[in-house]
């Protein structure tokens, strides 16, 4: 199979950190604060706004299409409009870098970040519903799908939607840095050590 550049739009000042996709747009977030709404397949700005005051190291879309939400290095997330960026809730509970936010249901979203905790709140509500340390060092990945949560670091964590416990995997020499969640499986990337593993969802076993 051969991969062709259809199209290349260099338009942020500074590195891309985090994109993603919704309908027939891309939303892109960078080392230049900003945030950008693309139109696809044409790839053409449609809007930019400078969110955060650092890196933006995560977008992602409410499920219902209708919101944004942004992650940044200085721990701050922020919901904005998709029509116009303007910001609906604004919030700084994290002490260090939001690595990471993943939609757990509808309306809760995950954040996990640098000072080892995990955050979860309510999409329109600027106070957290529950904070976890569970222990496992800074926290890089979060993701959700067939009624799991798992976040990693030092280690690979299990919990179920109300966010306990079930299964902990330790066995991590430097670390996770992505998890993707397709299906039934989950993609779990430890990229210092050169390995890619899947999980299966409904066992919590590796494949």
């Amino acid at each position: 199979m051969e991969f062709k550049l259809q199209k290349e739009s260099p338009y942020h000042k500074d590195g891309i950190l985090s994109c993603c996709v919704k309908n027939n747009f891309l939303a892109t977030a960078s080392e230049d604060d900003s945030a950008v709404i693309w139109s696809l397949p044409d790839l053409n700005p449609i809007r930019q706004s400078k969110l955060h005051d650092k890196d933006i190291k995560k977008i992602i879309f409410s499920p219902c299409g209708k919101y944004l939400i942004t992650a940044s290095a200085d721990g701050e997330i922020k919901s904005s409009d998709f029509s116009d960026f303007s910001v609906k809730t604004a919030t700084k509970e994290h002490s260090s870098a939001v690595n990471e936010i993943c939609f757990i249901s509808d309306k809760n979203f995950l954040s996990v970040s640098d000072d080892s905790t995990a955050k979860l709140w309510e999409l329109g509500n600027k106070s957290c519903l529950k904070t976890l340390k569970p222990g496992i060092g800074n926290i890089k990945a979060c993701a959700a799908g067939q009624g799991k949560v798992l976040i990693g670091g030092s280690s690979l964590v299990f919990l179920d939607p109300n966010l306990s416990t079930l299964k902990k995997h330790s066995d991590y020499l430097y670390g996770i840095n992505k998890i993707k969640v397709n299906e039934n499986k989950a993609f779990v990337s430890a990229s210092m050590e050169k390995t890619l593993e899947i999980w299966d969802l409904n066992s919590m076993n590796i494949l």
